[in-house]
């Protein structure tokens, strides 16, 4: 039985095109070199930022130090554009479908900087984070992120959900063992799209033909 369905954000609910953000990182003069050389760093510097736990300007004061002298400001802020990613109208058109039969919510790790420009291109296409989901829940306003079994309990304790009976959506395989380990039906979303996976939806067909 499934009555309770958790989607992850980046990867999931949006497409991330990681040549792109390649390119961001090069504009904002983190060379292909120094990717290679400092590629731990820079992905931990990137988690960091993402998950927003950290005050947003440090974490932006550690990974400017890492590009050239004189990265402008638009530079930056195309990088955090790309972590945005991209948006399909289809997608978020499915979300609202579902709600109708499922309790839907949002688990994210993700900024408030970031957060605001998620929502923007919500608005841009026509739907908000109400029309999506029952409620959203982000790793800056609860001040855990992902893996971490907290962030999971806290959703159960808000949302009263039973892991059993709820269907986890995540693209990170760290995120996915946590779920398990908490008795989510996870499903670990591989280098493809969400849309690869959402007939294991009970019913999916049926709703959103609805």
């Amino acid at each position: 039985m499934v009555n309770v369905l958790v989607f992850d954000y980046g990867g999931i609910i949006v497409n991330m095109d990681w040549n792109l953000l390649r390119d961001a990182l090069s504009q904002a003069g983190i060379s292909r070199l120094r990717m290679f050389f400092y590629r731990k760093k820079i992905k931990s510097l990137m988690n960091r930022y993402i998950d927003g736990i950290e005050p947003e300007e440090e974490v932006m004061k550690e990974m400017l130090a890492m590009c050239r002298p004189g990265t402008s400001e638009t530079q930056v802020n195309y990088l955090i554009s790309t972590l945005c990613g991209n948006i399909p109208a289809s997608r978020l058109e499915m979300l609202v479908k579902l709600r109708k039969k499922y309790k839907v919510y949002l688990l994210s790790n993700i900024n408030d900087t970031l957060w605001k420009e998620c929502q923007k291109k919500m608005q841009d296409l026509g739907y908000t984070a109400e029309d999506c989901f029952d409620d959203v829940f982000l790793s800056y306003r609860m001040g855990v992120a992902k893996p971490d079994p907290k962030i999971f309990e806290m959703l159960q304790a808000a949302t009263h959900l039973i892991p059993e009976e709820t269907l986890y959506f995540d693209d990170n395989a760290a995120n996915i063992a946590t779920g398990k380990q908490l008795h989510y039906q996870s499903i670990h979303v591989k280098e493809c799209c969400l849309e690869d996976y959402v007939d294991l939806i009970p019913d999916y067909q049926a709703i959103v033909k609805g």
